[in-house]
Parts: structure tokens; sequence; C-alpha cells
């Protein structure tokens, strides 16, 4: 079986952060991009915890105590307009939300530097997936429950969020699951100088986050695709009850969505003979 790393790559994403370097503020890219991320402050290894999996994520970062990294102002998580591009990351503990804040962004929200684009967590503990273009719209999408409610423990269960934009339409998955679509006019999402981060939607508002495996790629990832690199990153350790739920329910849509398929291949025959 493919392993994550080895599937991740070959989806050629522009930047593949696994977050597991043993020392030092510089997080290495992965990809054949070689962005480096930057932490502010604080040596990576009083950070380090253990990763969604054990056998295929086995590390993740805590920078709940640590200015989170940011690359260099460029062109990394650059769209121009119309551009289709996904924001990939696995994710845990919310804790207490005083701001909306960012898994991982291009731009800021605080000082405007816009049009900017965000993954992050809204003040409810929900995923969000949000645009706000030149003129200062916004588009947002959230979905999923809340994931600093009671059901999850503050350092877990981990969760696969994945944000996905092309031309006009906007899509968000949590743990492989399709939760909402959003009509987006095509403009230019993240464009100017601003640079592409981890957490700094909000002056790096932090509500206890831990991550692993972050990526960004330079289209849009379909839901099979979205389906097979949640699978891949727990593969060797047990699901709980809600990633059964939502693994089940992806299984049911796509079932559903072979069965329509075949009945009007069956009606075409029907029609034509």
């Amino acid at each position: 079986m493919t392993n994550y790393d080895t599937q991740v790559l070959a989806l050629s994403p522009d930047g593949y952060w696994k977050l597991d370097e043993a020392s030092g503020l510089v997080f290495a890219d992965s990809s054949t991009g070689g962005h480096a991320l930057t932490a502010g402050a604080g040596a990576v290894e009083n950070y380090r915890i253990p990763g969604p999996s054990s056998s295929s994520i086995p590390v993740a970062t805590d920078f709940q105590q640590n200015p989170p990294p940011a690359a260099a102002v460029g062109t990394l998580g650059q769209r121009a307009i119309g551009a289709s591009f996904t924001c990939e990351c696995w994710f845990a503990g919310v804790g207490s939300i005083p701001a909306a804040f960012s898994i991982m962004c291009k731009g800021y929200r605080t000082v405007e530097q816009r049009p900017w684009y965000s993954l992050g967590i809204d003040t409810t503990g929900k995923p969000h997936w949000w645009f706000r273009n030149v003129a200062g719209t916004d588009y947002k999408l959230t979905g999923y429950d809340n994931l600093s409610d009671a059901t999850y423990s503050n350092r877990g269960p981990w969760h696969h969020i994945v944000g996905t934009y092309t031309a006009g339409t906007a899509d968000l998955y949590v743990d492989g699951v399709h939760e909402v679509t959003l009509s987006v006019p095509n403009t230019g999402w993240g464009t100017g100088v601003q640079p592409f981060g981890l957490g700094i939607l909000d002056g790096n508002t932090w509500g206890g986050p831990w991550l692993a495996d972050v990526a960004i790629y330079p289209g849009q990832l379909s839901a099979a695709q979205v389906l097979s690199n949640f699978n891949l990153g727990i593969l060797g350790n047990a699901f709980n009850f809600y990633q059964l739920q939502n693994a089940l329910q992806a299984q049911i849509t796509a079932l559903a969505a072979q069965s329509a398929d075949l009945a009007a291949i069956l009606a075409s025959v029907r029609k034509a003979y």
C-alpha cells in the first residue's frame, strides 16, 4: 500500500511541511518547491508531540506557546485569477477560541492585506474555508461539528481538514467527508505581497492547535483523493466512532453516486433497445 508521504508528493504539492524536524526554527518543505517555513521563537523540539498515526503520520508540532511559522514574502501560496488550488492539514485541539484563527493562510485579515484566503477554525470551533476579495467581500464556508465541544478531548482526536478552490467554486472537507460547497467568484486570491503562513489570520491568534503534515497543491484535489489521503493518514490507528461514522457516510455517498450512474446507463440502454 502507498504510504501517506508518497501519495502526497505524487500529487505534486507546491509545498509539503511534515513539521517533524528534530530541532531548530526552520521547517523544511518536503516537496520539490523547497519553501521553508520559519517559526518565531523557541526550539522546535520543545513542541513535538505524537501525530495522528504512529505508523503513517507519527510526529506533529505544538505551537500553542510559540509564534507559528511563516514563509518569507513572496509567491508561495499565491493564486492567479481563477486558478485552482487546495490546502490540506491534520489538526487537533482548539481550547478557548477568542477569535477565528488560521491553520494556514495567504495574507492577513487584521491589516487587510487582501485578497486573502484562510483554512482555519472559526469562533464556534468549526473548520472554515474563508476568502476575502480585493473589494472586502467575504465568502466563508463552515462545516462539521464544533471541534472544541466536550465530545472531543483537548488534544484530539486528530482531524483531516481540506479546502479546495476551482474557478467559481470552493469546497470544504473534514475527515474525508465533503461538508459544504460555496459559489465563490473568480478573483485573485492572495496575489499580493503578503506571506503564506500558519496561524496568522489575526495577529497569531491561536487556540491551542497541534499540526501535522501541512500541504498546499496547485490544483483541486478530487473527493476521492481527499478521502484516500484521510484513510492513509489514520492508517495504524483505531478509528473512533466519529471517524467510522464519517468514513461510512463517505462510502454511502460514493455508492449512491455509482448507483445513480448505473441507473442512468440502464435507462439509456432500455431507451435505445
